[in-house]
């Protein structure tokens, strides 16, 4: 079975994570996560709630991020929190 990848730019995001002083380490590290799963999310493979909730909660932009409906959702109640 082969998964849809979600157009994400995975050298944009991680090029705004170091600007910012993250890396996709320490969002693994944060969220509790697999650095591999953070990647894997950043490349567009994965579409994990709590990574993508990281990246929202950390300010990057919704046009890196590449949402599908549920997760800006997600994202979205976890900023007004």
């Amino acid at each position: 079975m082969l998964r849809k990848r979600v157009d994400r730019d995975r050298l944009a995001i991680k090029h705004w994570l170091e600007r910012h002083g993250h890396s996709f380490s320490s969002v693994a590290r944060a969220e509790g996560v697999s650095p591999a799963l953070v990647q894997s999310t950043a490349d567009g493979w994965q579409n994990n709630r709590r990574v993508l909730a990281a990246f929202a909660r950390l300010g990057m932009p919704e046009s890196l991020l590449a949402l599908p409906g549920a997760a800006r959702a997600v994202a979205k109640d976890e900023e007004a929190a």
